[in-house]
């Protein structure tokens, strides 16, 4: 089965069959084309023969992403690299092919390669490379009104969020799209002051612990199945029960609207087994309001606080929201962040739970 989908990237770590040249223990240097693996680094044999425009029509083959043994790093498969080593000139040859490609995996594959120009094809970090390309970026921020493909633009951007793209950002949520989930969660990275959802959440309201339904997923799971709600993965059946139980509480400074229970989909990538357990209590029969929501860092669950009520929603609540905050804010305060001046670039390492 095609593994393209970039919900896939956190499992990415196979060696490539092609012919490289392995360095052992050698961590990510930021050195071109090096490949970064568990263990060391692993430099790409790029393909300088191949014509461009027959590397970007392979993207439509069945591609798998190279195993990369960690979850932070990416594993761009050889012929991303060689189009990549193409730069500028395979800007527009790839976007031509994500809007006339009528393959999926194809477009995924692009994306990855416009994302890999744009970090000039160096690995020198886990969740951050530095962005270098300006056209390349654009090139990305152009294809947030693809729904399909906001997701993946959107977690590749915020590997190094720019305050120049905020804009854009906004443009693309008044868009009505499934995948708005995505770019409400990459304008959080930017720390905007004043923003209307994910604020400090008060002590009193990140210590309430209760019951953890863990041991149950499965059954639980096999339970909404029963009751023909909808399918969905025992991960998103994991985080409902979760969700379940805070409301259960009736705990008058915590809320769950009935609309973020009602949705089909809780994660925009799986929830592991691994990560649910770091998220557990002492003797991980308790969980914090707090903790759960710190690791739902990239997911479609929001929440905001208001007044001494922390309130979790959905997506669309949560762009309601921030749409309506941005409209009532000054000209110059919205203007500010159209320049692509170093001072207006954040550059840190930003972590969205992958």
């Amino acid at each position: 089965m095609q593994k393209f989908t970039w919900a896939l990237i956190a499992l990415a770590s196979a060696f490539s069959a092609k012919a490289q040249t392995v360095m052992i223990d050698r961590a990510p240097s930021g050195v071109q084309n090096m490949r970064a693996v568990q263990g060391g680094g692993m430099m790409v044999s790029v393909d300088t023969v191949t014509s461009l425009d027959a590397l970007i029509k392979r993207l439509n083959g069945n591609w798998e992403f190279v195993e990369t043994g960690k979850a932070y790093w990416i594993g761009y498969t050889d012929d991303m690299y060689s189009i990549a080593a193409r730069k500028e000139k395979a800007i527009e040859p790839l976007l031509d092919f994500i809007k006339t490609s009528a393959n999926e995996g194809g477009k995924f594959g692009a994306v990855y390669s416009l994302h890999l120009i744009g970090i000039d094809s160096r690995i020198a970090g886990r969740f951050y490379e530095e962005f270098t390309n300006k056209k390349a970026r654009q090139a990305l921020l152009s294809l947030l009104k693809e729904k399909k493909l906001q997701g993946p633009v959107t977690h590749l951007l915020m590997r190094d969020p720019w305050q120049s793209d905020i804009p854009t950002l906004f443009d693309a949520l008044r868009q009505p799209s499934e995948g708005n989930w995505g770019v409400v969660n990459a304008l959080k990275i930017h720390f905007l002051p004043g923003l209307p959802i994910q604020q400090r959440i008060p002590a009193e309201i990140a210590e309430v612990d209760f019951a953890y339904p863990r041991m149950k997923s499965q059954t639980f799971k096999q339970q909404l199945d029963a009751e023909a709600r909808h399918e969905m993965s025992v991960y998103d059946a994991q985080v409902l029960g979760i969700l379940r139980a805070i409301r259960a509480l009736n705990n008058p400074i915590l809320r769950v609207e009935d609309s973020l229970l009602a949705a089909p989909r809780f994660w925009g990538r799986s929830m592991t087994e691994f990560g649910c357990k770091n998220c557990i209590g002492v003797g991980g029969k308790r969980l914090t309001v707090g903790t759960f929501l710190e690791h739902l860092a990239e997911s479609r669950v929001q929440y905001f606080v208001e007044g001494n009520e922390l309130v979790m929603c959905n997506t669309q609540q949560a762009q309601q929201r921030i749409l309506a905050w941005w409209d009532a804010q000054p000209a110059a305060f919205r203007t500010q962040f159209n320049q692509d001046q170093a001072d207006k670039r954040r550059g840190h390492q930003v972590r969205w739970g992958f």
